[in-house]
C-alpha cells in the first residue's frame, strides 16, 4: 500500500510545473571488475552498483541538462534553447506515464518497477528515476 501511494503521488507530481526529475540510463557493474570512472558516476542499488551511462535532468518536463560519465567525475551539459545534443534529441520532453502499479511507460517503452527507495524508482533495464535530485543544478 505504501508503494502504491508513493507511485500515485510520484506520478501526480509530474504534472506540477516546478518539479525536477532525473532519468538515468545505467549499466550494471560487475563487482569483480575494476572501476574506470569516478565514484560519483555510480548509483548503489541494494548490493549492486549501476554506472551512469547517461542522465537527463528535467524541469517542467523539459530537458535542462544532459549528464555523462568521465574518468574524473560526471559531466553536466546545460541544454540551451537552440543548442543541439544529438544524444539527447529524442529526450527533449519528458514522456512518463503510469500504466499500472507495476509498470511505467517512459519514452514509449514499458518498464517494470523493481523497487522504490525514498524519492528514487528503480526500473527494469537499469533505468532509474529520481524526483527532485539535490546535487545537480
Amino acid at each position: 500500500m505504501k508503494k502504491l501511494s508513493f507511485l500515485i503521488s510520484f506520478l501526480a507530481l509530474i504534472g506540477c510545473t516546478q518539479k525536477k526529475f532525473l532519468v538515468v540510463k545505467g549499466e550494471l557493474v560487475d563487482s569483480t571488475t575494476s572501476k574506470v570512472y569516478a565514484p560519483d558516476c555510480y548509483i548503489k542499488n541494494l548490493n549492486q552498483e549501476i554506472l551512469i551511462r547517461e542522465g537527463f535532468l528535467y524541469k517542467n518536463n523539459i530537458l535542462k541538462k544532459y549528464i555523462t560519465p568521465q574518468a574524473e567525475s560526471i559531466v553536466v551539459h546545460n541544454i540551451k534553447k537552440n543548442e543541439n545534443y544529438a544524444e539527447a534529441e529524442p529526450y527533449k520532453k519528458l514522456e512518463l506515464e503510469k500504466l499500472n502499479n507495476n509498470k511505467i511507460k517512459l519514452f514509449n517503452q514499458k518498464y517494470d518497477i523493481l523497487r522504490q527507495s525514498g524519492d528514487t524508482l528503480f526500473l527494469s533495464q537499469n533505468i532509474i528515476i529520481i524526483e527532485s535530485p539535490k546535487n545537480i543544478d
